[in-house]
């Protein structure tokens, strides 16, 4: 699992950044469990841009019967009850909240 790795770089006192789609809230409650200074960051983006930004075709082949198993496509994604922080845009003003946050949980 990608939380217990993290979990153990940051007892070894580092920042871990992982980058992945965790659809069911069972999943982000474990990691919270694992990490404790743990900060879910979910990008809220509509699944039409998700679409229109699909370099591997994922969402084409999933509309084809394809890729049976892509959250939000044939498989569930369960938005995140209460996420540290939410990213609608990729603001300027996103990002320094984002970067803030994190840098609050390293102190």
């Amino acid at each position: 699992m990608l939380a217990g790795l993290a979990a153990l770089l940051a007892d070894q006192g580092l920042v871990c950044l992982v980058a992945a789609t965790a659809p069911l809230q069972v999943y982000r409650d474990r990691a919270r469990e694992l990490c404790p200074r743990f900060v879910a960051v979910y990008v809220d983006t509509p699944l039409e841009t998700c679409r229109q930004r699909d370099p591997k075709r994922l969402y084409a082949g999933a509309d084809q019967g394809q890729v049976t198993e892509l959250p939000g496509v044939g498989a569930p994604f369960e938005p995140p009850l209460a996420p540290d922080v939410t990213i609608r845009d990729y603001s300027d003003q996103a990002k320094r909240e984002l970067l803030a946050r994190i840098a609050a949980v390293r102190a």
